[in-house]
C-alpha cells in the first residue's frame, strides 16, 4: 500500500481501478466447463412464441394468397429462425403493440417460415421447396425478413 501512496494521482487511480476490477471479476468458467462458447453457438438466443393470430398454413402459397385476396388482405411471409433475438424483439416489442397488431390482423395474413426448416413449401407458380431451400431461393440472409405478397402472389 506504501508503494501505491507514493505513485502520482492518475497512475494510482488506474491501479486502484485495476485492483477493484480484478477483485470483482467473475470466473470465466465453472469447474469442468469451457470458457469459450461452443462452435456455432447462437449467443443471445431467445425463444419466441409467435402470436396465435399468425395464419396456420399448409405452405401452399397460391392457396394462401387466394384466401387472403378473398377477404381483401395480402400475405406477409415472415422468415425467422429458432432462437433469433431480433425475431423475438419484433414479436414482443412491435407486433404486441395494439395498433400494429390491429393493422396486421385487419389487412394481412402473416405466415411464419423457418429459414432452416424442413416443411414443404409450394410456391405460387407450383415449385416445391423445403423452407430452407425456399429461404435460399428468396435470397433471405437475415432474420426476421418480411416479404409482402400482393393479390397475385408477386
Amino acid at each position: 500500500m506504501k508503494a501505491l501512496a507514493a505513485m502520482p494521482l492518475l497512475p494510482r487511480f488506474s491501479a486502484v481501478c485495476l485492483i477493484l476490477l480484478m477483485s470483482t471479476a467473475t470466473p470465466l468458467s465453472v469447474a469442468g466447463e469451457s470458457a469459450a462458447p461452443r462452435k456455432g453457438a447462437f449467443i443471445g438466443a431467445k425463444h419466441t412464441e409467435y402470436p396465435d393470430w399468425f395464419k396456420e398454413s399448409f405452405l401452399e402459397l397460391k392457396a394462401d394468397v387466394e384466401e387472403a385476396a378473398e377477404s381483401d388482405r395480402r400475405v406477409i411471409l415472415m422468415f425467422h429462425q429458432d432462437g433469433c433475438p431480433y425475431c423475438n424483439a419484433l414479436v414482443e416489442r412491435n407486433l404486441s403493440q395494439k395498433d400494429i397488431e390491429t393493422t396486421l390482423r385487419t389487412h394481412f395474413h402473416v405466415i411464419a417460415i423457418n429459414m432452416w426448416g424442413d416443411r414443404e413449401v409450394v410456391t405460387v407458380d407450383g415449385r416445391t421447396f423445403t423452407e430452407k431451400q425456399f429461404a435460399q431461393a428468396m435470397k433471405v440472409q437475415f432474420t426476421p425478413t418480411l416479404i409482402f405478397l400482393d393479390q397475385d402472389g408477386r
